[in-house]
C-alpha cells in the first residue's frame, strides 16, 4: 500500500469512528423522571491523491501524495422521554437557540415534577 493510500485509508477510518450513533445522540441526560437525548446533525468531505512523474528530460523523477478532510456539527433537537411520552423539541438556528432550548425543555420538566410531587 502506498503512502497516499494509507493516508486515506487511516483519513476514512477517522470519520468513520466520529460517525457512530453515539456521536449523534448525545449522552442520555437525566432529570427526574425525564430523559433527555441530544440530536446532532454531521456533515463532513474528505479527499486524498498521489502522484509521481519525471522531468521533460528524464534526469529527474517525483511523487507526492496528500490527504485532508473538514467538517462541521451543529445540535438539530432535544428527544425528551418522560411519564407523557417521548417528544421531539427542535433547535431553532442560531448560537443562543440551543441555550434557550435546553433550558425551556428543563423548566418545563422541572415545573411539571413540581406539579405531581403537590398532588401527592
Amino acid at each position: 500500500m502506498s503512502d497516499a493510500q494509507h493516508l486515506v485509508h487511516e483519513l476514512v477510518a477517522q470519520v468513520r469512528e466520529l460517525l457512530e450513533t453515539r456521536s449523534v445522540l448525545g449522552q442520555p441526560v437525566v432529570i427526574g423522571d425525564a430523559t433527555i437525548l441530544p440530536v446532532a446533525s454531521y456533515g463532513f468531505g474528505f479527499g486524498g491523491g498521489s502522484g509521481g512523474g519525471t522531468s521533460a528530460d528524464e534526469k529527474e523523477t517525483g511523487s507526492g501524495g496528500g490527504a485532508g478532510a473538514g467538517g462541521g456539527i451543529k445540535p438539530v433537537a432535544l428527544v425528551i422521554v418522560d411519564a407523557d411520552g417521548t417528544r421531539v423539541e427542535h433547535v431553532r438556528v442560531g448560537g443562543a437557540s440551543l441555550v434557550e432550548t435546553i433550558a425551556g425543555s428543563v423548566e418545563r420538566i422541572a415545573d411539571k415534577q413540581k406539579d405531581q410531587s403537590k398532588e401527592t
